[in-house]
This record gives C-alpha cells, sequence and structure tokens, in this order.
C-alpha cells in the first residue's frame, strides 16, 4: 500500500500540472490493483480520480 500511497500523495501535489509519466504509472498501479480488487485501491482511486478530474485530465 506504500506504493500506492506515495503515488496518490505526489498525484496531488502536482497542483494541477500531472507529468504523462506521473498518470501512466498510476495508470498501470490502478490496473494492477483492479486486478487484485483490493479494498485499499477503493480507497485510494477515492481521493485520486477526482482530483485528475478537476484538473481536466482525460482517460
Amino acid at each position: 500500500m506504500a506504493k500506492e500511497t506515495a503515488a496518490c500523495s505526489a498525484f496531488a501535489g502536482e497542483q494541477g500540472t500531472i507529468r504523462s509519466e506521473m498518470w501512466n504509472q498510476i495508470r498501470r498501479t490502478e490496473e494492477d490493483s483492479m486486478k487484485m480488487g483490493t479494498m485499499e485501491w477503493a480507497l485510494l482511486r477515492n481521493h485520486c480520480i477526482p482530483a485528475k478530474r478537476t484538473v481536466g485530465m482525460t482517460t
């Protein structure tokens, strides 16, 4: 969980300018975690994904 938390913190700290490699890392983490179906990722997603939407990123 530490890796995902670090990604979320870095993600939130970008202040609206998210580097593509950071976003790709988060997407890979999301895909891996969705395969595992972890509750931790569901909680992390609730924090990170809305922040992504507020800065106008598209999937």
